[in-house]
């Protein structure tokens, strides 16, 4: 799938001194792109400014940042995230705990645009123009405070199962979208013993979980015995991963947080099988 970003003409100016609650529960950007088919051009910017806001139903800056380093990794949080998808649902914990709102100022050598969203992420990312549920905001906040963009790995060091962001523009059409260069399997989800096993033999995969019928995802699980789950993380030459979930005993049991889907346990076979060539 290639998307595209429409660009406000022009360097975009400063930050508003007051910004108004508007749909999704997000910022009003000061200006949006009449057409956009991304959050945000997937080029580097060469500017990255954040305003932080407090206060609602009239948000009032309290804050602002002018990032110094990181702009490639800040394109790719904001760029890729994924679209939409009407009847897709989330739970998001952090939703109690709201603090602050941002817009975020991206600019380039040929205009300008603003991204919306706040620092629990829960309320999810809008350009004025597209929305998506999934968020940055831990990234956005870091940032802040920091001057730099970096990734969050939840307090704890990297590894291959744990490399943020984890979502990607087109889960939302299917499973697996795009051309994938290179697959990671994570064995029993996020436990502490698992063994990441990395090649570039999965074509078979790919190919199965994109023939089956998929549904906007619940981000539920109903498990029907023992929970046994393959983390499947699809990378790609640029941009993030996509992460889908490959389990047995749950319905659904397939599902990237965009798209859901059931088969006869084909997929989670195939996954098991590469997992133990390589193990």
């Amino acid at each position: 799938m290639t998307a595209s970003a429409d660009l406000i003409a022009g360097p975009g100016g400063s930050c508003p001194k007051q910004a108004r609650i508007g749909s999704h529960g997000l910022l009003g950007a000061p200006e949006r792109p009449e057409h956009t088919a991304r959050m945000a051009p997937a080029e580097t910017p060469t500017a990255v400014t954040i305003c932080r806001y407090s206060g609602n139903p009239h948000a009032q800056l309290v804050g602002t940042q002018r990032i110094q380093a990181g702009f490639a990794l800040a394109a790719t949080d904001l760029a890729w995230l994924p679209l939409h998808l009407a009847g897709t649902s989330y739970s998001c914990a952090a939703a109690l705990t709201r603090t602050f709102d941002f817009l975020v100022l991206l600019q380039y050598r040929h205009g300008h645009v603003w991204v919306s969203g706040d620092t629990d992420g829960c309320s999810g990312t809008t350009n004025g123009t597209v929305f998506s549920d999934f968020g940055a905001g831990s990234d956005v906040e870091r940032a802040y405070l920091t001057g730099r963009w970096t990734f969050s790995h939840n307090g704890q060091a990297p590894d291959a199962c744990d490399t943020p962001p984890s979502a990607r523009l087109g889960q939302e059409h299917q499973l697996v979208p795009g051309t994938p260069i290179r697959l990671t399997l994570c064995p029993n989800g996020n436990e502490p013993t698992r063994r990441p096993i990395t090649t570039t033999n999965f074509q078979p995969l790919v190919a199965e979980l994109n023939a089956l019928r998929t549904r906007p995802s619940t981000n539920s699980c109903t498990p029907a015995g023992e929970l046994v789950a393959f983390e499947a993380r699809f990378s790609y030459p640029s941009g993030p991963p996509v992460v889908v979930s490959i389990t047995k005993n749950c319905n659904p049991s397939l599902s990237n947080r965009s798209l859901d889907a059931n088969d006869d346990g084909t997929a989670w076979r195939t996954a098991d099988n590469i997992y133990r060539a390589n193990h």
